[in-house]
């Protein structure tokens, strides 16, 4: 059996599908040795092997090629980490429902908050203030929500990740030092960057839709994506409440413990 993403991949800085797919196979090397299991990287560029059963991780939006058609048309089964993806991979892509399996993101072993001595060298490096909210998505709702917000009048601010473009070490301790972790896209279909902040202790303030919901459950906030105010509201509330916060990330913290890398890995064997 081969497991294949044939997205393009940057192992130092990769997207949120990057991320998907790398903790995936990370897991399913180390467990493959126990099953008949050929794990290629991320971004393989080679001939793929032909009688095999192939299953192909779609960690984001399907980006449509001949070599990605000719995969999926490989493929026995198609992983995807959400309903969400599931269903575009049948409605963009004609994967029959019957091939798509849903494996929900997981993290690998010590995907953990950093120490605070980290937290504030990622901090100093990339010269951030005090009490930062981290957002990820478009700079436009994530500046309006802020702008509407009642934060403290100094040491506090708005950070967006795709500006600073750290390394996943770097993001690790970024997410750690962070007061909450803002993501303000709708119909999300790849939670997993909400679970990395989760499993460092940084409440994430998601919108009730898309797959959001299900992951975080009451380890964070979630928010009617379309209201601004509602938006504020809940950036608000993170900076003005330490008990809340530190509710909030216990529980995240909790949460996101039990979905593990290893565990998305074995749904994944489960499927041969």
């Amino acid at each position: 059996m081969l497991i294949v993403d044939l997205r393009q991949v940057d192992p130092e800085r990769p997207d949120a599908a990057g991320e998907y797919a790398l903790q995936l196979t990370s897991a399913l090397v180390r467990l493959a040795v126990h099953a008949d299991v050929t794990v290629l990287e991320p971004g393989f560029e080679g001939a793929l092997p032909s009688g095999e059963l192939l299953l192909l991780p779609a960690g984001g939006r399907p980006q449509p090629g001949r070599r990605c058609f000719t995969a999926i048309h490989d493929s026995e089964r198609v992983l995807a980490p959400s309903e969400a993806v599931g269903e575009a991979l049948t409605r963009y892509l004609r994967v029959t429902a019957d091939r798509v399996a849903i494996v929900r993101p997981g993290l690998e072993p010590g995907y953990s908050r950093t120490t605070r001595e980290a937290a504030e060298a990622a901090r100093t490096v990339f010269g951030l203030p005090q009490r930062y909210l981290l957002s990820f998505g478009d700079a436009g709702p994530a500046e309006r929500a802020w702008a509407g917000a009642t934060t403290p009048s100094e040491g506090a601010g708005l950070v967006m990740v795709e500006r600073l473009r750290p390394d996943r070490e770097q993001l690790r301790a970024l997410l750690s030092g962070a007061v909450g972790a803002l993501f303000t896209e709708r119909l999300n279909g790849n939670p997993i960057r909400a679970l990395q902040a989760m499993a460092c202790g940084t409440p994430p303030i998601v919108a009730d839709d898309g797959a959001f919901p299900e992951l975080v459950r009451d380890g964070g906030l979630t928010v009617a994506p379309e209201s601004t105010a509602d938006w504020s509201e809940a950036i608000s509330a993170l900076y003005r409440g330490t008990a809340l916060r530190r509710q909030l990330s216990a529980r995240a913290r909790e949460l996101a413990t039990a979905q593990t890398a290893e565990w998305a890995a074995r749904e994944v064997l489960a499927l041969i």
